[in-house]
């Protein structure tokens, strides 16, 4: 019976303490009414799930692939990059054995060339890990409410 009961309380115990909760830091101001967000190409780990999330809310999606202008102004070349979209989504995940364990993700306003906020994640465990709908979650959910 005493072993039954510690099996329980390690049970509690570690599904209490699932995972960190998220490190969300916002450096700017958010605007919502210019929904278009460019992303790198593919769809590999949690790319495509937070794809998937931002056109669920209506969001123009882009694949970052900025254009240089270069443009002669009273004999002066100005070379500027031009954004298709309002905002870019950067990410970067690590893995162990296979499962996503960190992530680290910014979006960055392409109008201004600032951070507006920065998304960073732990698992609490070595034996856990993010889903990439987790991932996903963790970012649309600031959007939806800033």
């Amino acid at each position: 019976m005493k072993k039954f009961t510690l099996w329980i309380i390690l049970i509690l115990l570690f599904s209490s303490c699932a995972m960190k909760p998220v490190q969300i830091e916002q450096y700017e101001n958010f605007d919502k009414t210019d929904k278009s967000i460019s992303f790198p190409p593919g769809g590999d780990g949690p790319l495509a799930a937070i794809k998937k999330a931002f056109k669920k809310e209506g969001w123009d999606l882009h694949i970052r692939g900025n254009s240089l202008i270069t443009k002669n102004i009273n004999n002066n070349q100005e070379t500027s990059i031009k954004y298709v979209s309002r905002y870019s989504l950067l990410i970067n995940y690590w893995k162990d054995r296979g499962a996503i364990i960190r992530y680290d993700a910014s979006i960055i306003d392409n109008k201004t060339g600032k951070e507006v906020v920065t998304f960073n994640k732990l698992t609490a465990y070595e034996f856990q890990t993010m889903l990439d709908e987790d991932i996903a979650n963790d970012i649309i959910n600031w959007v939806k409410k800033h």
